[in-house]
């Protein structure tokens, strides 16, 4: 909802009185000024460079790139809105909110007012679309470890899995949370030996004391009475890891298709009132808007739109 670098920008004076602010916005703005008398709020939009005016007018883009979202997943939304809208959202879409205090956490919270002649999307279910897809949103070139175990699980284990009976492997035990680093199951003992403290492995399978716990490989042991766990932390590189890499992307991919697919069969274009009550993302296609300094809420807004005059 970050308001991007003007395209066209016309600052009107700051001393501009709360009538001819009025004037402008009943003339330009007709349709959704009588939609936030019907819902007695305003629309809000977070911007970065606070305009000094009382009204700024822009010319939205049509290109927008953006700020949180990958690339890639940005890409396939408008794709998908595309296909159901006729627009490409992400792209060319304006992002308000009827919640002033969600768009203070994209900027400085001004009044957004679309020209008439606007379209607009929303969906009941998704107050922030970048959030609703953080598990996916990674870049693809360059998956991060933690993504790869999540992503590729399977993959991950086959060929990052020590010997289960030594515990030798492309890898090292991390034991106490990281506190020490060895090479195999005799250097769990050894460390705790080399403190002449006992240590005593437990045999958890007919294979030896290696064994999985979810997307890691473990070695569960006994100091002094208290059970310990030693985690494998492989070093996976060269044609096993690009195997992995290979894998990950696809079910990031596929897992990140079904969810937009599923999302935006949910986004509608009807009842802005609706939209409005529930105070989520709305996002708007519009030829200009206006964006009003915050100050005029309660100088002018608060009589026309809360109807207390």
């Amino acid at each position: 909802m970050r308001l991007e670098r003007y395209i066209t920008e016309e600052y009107l004076s700051e001393e501009f009185d709360v009538d001819q602010v009025l004037e402008l916005v009943e003339k330009n703005c007709s349709d959704i000024f009588n939609v936030m008398k019907t819902n007695h709020n305003a629309l809000w939009r977070g911007v970065d460079r606070e305009p000094s005016s009382n009204i700024t007018e822009m010319v939205p883009r049509t290109d927008r790139r953006p700020r949180d979202t990958k690339m890639w997943l940005h890409t396939r939304l408008d794709d998908a809105f595309k296909a159901k809208f006729g627009w490409r959202v992400r792209s060319e879409g304006t992002f308000a909110t009827a919640s002033m205090n969600f768009a203070d956490q994209f900027g400085s919270p001004h009044m957004f007012f679309p020209f008439d002649g606007y379209k607009y999307v929303w969906n009941p279910n998704v107050h922030d679309l970048t959030a609703k897809l953080i598990s996916f949103n990674y870049d693809l070139d360059n998956l991060p470890e933690n993504v790869l175990k999540s992503f590729a699980a399977d993959e991950y284990l086959k060929v990052s899995k020590p010997n289960f009976k030594t515990g030798v492997g492309n890898g090292y035990w991390s034991l106490e949370k990281g506190a020490a680093e060895v090479d195999d199951i005799e250097g769990i003992v050894k460390y705790y030996n080399d403190w002449n403290t006992a240590c005593e492995i437990r045999h958890t399978s007919t294979k030896g004391p290696v064994r999985v716990a979810g997307s890691e490989h473990i070695v569960e042991y006994e100091v002094e009475g208290s059970t310990k766990y030693a985690y494998w932390i492989p070093q996976v590189s060269g044609s096993d890891r690009e195997k992995i890499v290979k894998v990950a992307r696809k079910e990031m991919e596929e897992g990140a298709n079904k969810r937009i697919k599923k999302m935006i069969s949910e986004y509608t274009d009807k009842d802005i009132n609706k939209a409005m009550y529930e105070m989520g993302e709305i996002s708007f296609k519009c030829e200009k808007y206006y964006i009003v300094h915050e100050r005029m809420w309660g100088r002018l807004f608060v009589d026309h739109i809360r109807g207390h005059r």
